[in-house]
């Protein structure tokens, strides 16, 4: 008999759900509410495919070659199922006696209003389907804690998104017993649940959005994904570790393209930053030539979502790359507009930055991804291992620490996916709330290949 408690409040229906009598679930993956974030397609086992090279041209050209994230090493079968679980992350302190069992309540859109027998889920709203797949990678993670003979009591509260149904949840007298919270996914939701859970001095994990706008003053707000500060800054300290750089800011002209590139202006004069690497900011790459150095790394940053400007600007910088060593940092996105040219990218040694990173030959990912489709019958979407992720993080934590959540946020954790460590948040000299500062750089090799830094 499993010792594990999960608690379903007002989502009986969801069982049905999960057996997949609604029929096949949906196998393309949702367009994440967060920024910078790139389309992360539905998990696929390596395959020994690999891509072919094409010539670089001279002239822009909308022939794209594929994008890989598998090294030239794949396997040519399936990868096996692993039948254990993967060891724990976090190593340091090793409980001494067994945890005290955590009670978490999980607060997610479910959508139990709207079911029907004969309801396709495809019929759902990507909110409520986002939640439902976060539900079902979180459930993996609960099932590997029982394996490990961990006990939660963890309980589920369908939140229908909807604020008005947040606060009735709320007035719940066993919310206030909770030693952690996980959710909601959205913002209109999230306020009400962090006032809560400071009120009632509860750890409380925002699992999606990376808003600064939900929470002020709050210690006990943990936003697990970082902000596009927290990636701004991963940039410049990746060029603080270059010998002899200088960085470049293309910027476009909409304010917040205009606020990013300021960010990086801040930590060049801030007290952790120092004179090189030196940090220009440009609104076009006409006159880029000249900020070039013929003898240093030029690390140039390009603060723009919009294919137009981003194509153009690519295109100038090829024209210089034979002649300078440069180093482009973009946004994921790029990889998915129609008209860039792969080759250029390929060849300005073009990097950015995600909180999440699949890597496809791991034995944890295969792990997740075998136990996910045998447990559901479906491929793991971004958001189920998103949900994963982060119930394995608070289960392996909680054992590791003896619920001493207040220290233990701050340990450097990798994870499956997204790796963990929070940092109190400043803004306007006063702290504000805790956020996940950790996020990988990635970047895309000359034979069309996608690797972690």
């Amino acid at each position: 008999m499993t010792h594990k408690i999960v608690y379903f409040v007002a989502i009986l229906w969801l069982m049905v759900l999960l057996s997949a009598c609604w029929g096949q679930r949906k196998v393309t993956q949702p367009t994440v509410p967060v920024s910078p974030t790139p389309k992360v397609k539905p998990y696929e086992p390596p395959t020994s495919e690999q891509p072919t090279t094409p010539n670089p041209t001279t002239t822009p050209t909308t022939t794209k070659p594929p994008v890989s994230t598998t090294p030239p090493t794949t396997p040519t079968t399936e990868p096996p199922i692993v039948v254990t679980p993967p060891p724990d992350p976090i190593v340091q302190p090793q409980p001494t006696t067994t945890a005290p069992t955590v009670r978490i309540a999980v607060l997610l859109p479910l959508g139990s209003q709207q079911y029907s027998p004969t309801m396709s889920i495809d019929a759902l709203s990507d909110k409520i389907q986002n939640g439902l797949e976060f539900y079902e990678g979180l459930l993996v993670a609960v099932d590997e804690w029982d394996s490990k003979g961990f006990t939660p009591e963890i309980k589920v509260y369908d939140t229908q998104n909807d604020p008005k149904q947040v606060e009735q949840l709320l007035a719940t007298p066993d919310l206030k017993k909770s030693d952690l919270i996980i959710g909601p996914l959205y913002n209109s939701e999230l306020k009400p649940v962090a006032a809560f859970a400071k009120q009632h001095h509860i750890y409380h994990f925002s699992p999606i959005s990376p808003s600064n706008q939900v929470a002020t003053d709050n210690p006990y707000y943990m936003v697990v994904n970082p902000s596009v500060e927290a990636h701004c800054k991963a940039i410049y300290e990746f060029a603080k570790k270059q010998v002899r750089s200088k960085v470049i800011v293309v910027t476009g002209n909409k304010p917040n393209e205009i606020a990013l590139s300021q960010r990086f202006m801040t930590f060049a004069n801030s007290p952790e930053g120092y004179p090189i690497p030196s940090v220009t900011t440009m609104l076009t790459t006409d006159n880029i030539e000249a900020k070039l150095s013929p003898t240093e790394h030029n690390i140039i940053v390009m603060t723009t979502f919009s294919e137009l400007p981003v194509i153009e600007w690519v295109n100038n910088l090829y024209t210089l790359r034979k002649k300078y060593d440069i180093t482009l940092f973009g946004m994921p996105n790029w990889l998915d507009m129609p008209n860039i040219d792969l080759n250029y990218l390929a060849a300005l040694d073009f990097h950015y930055t995600t909180e999440f990173w699949v890597n496809e030959n791991g034995s944890e990912h295969q792990y997740f991804y075998h136990s996910f489709t045998q447990k559901y019958g479906n491929k793991p979407t971004k958001f189920a291992a998103k949900g994963y992720d982060l119930m394995r993080y608070v289960g392996d934590l909680w054992r590791a620490y003896q619920g001493d959540i207040a220290n233990a946020v701050h340990i450097n954790t990798r994870g499956v996916y997204t790796d963990f460590s929070f940092d109190t948040t400043i803004q306007g000299g006063n702290n504000t709330y805790l956020e996940n500062s950790k996020v990988h750089i990635v970047r895309y090799r000359p034979d069309f290949v996608l690797e972690k830094e």
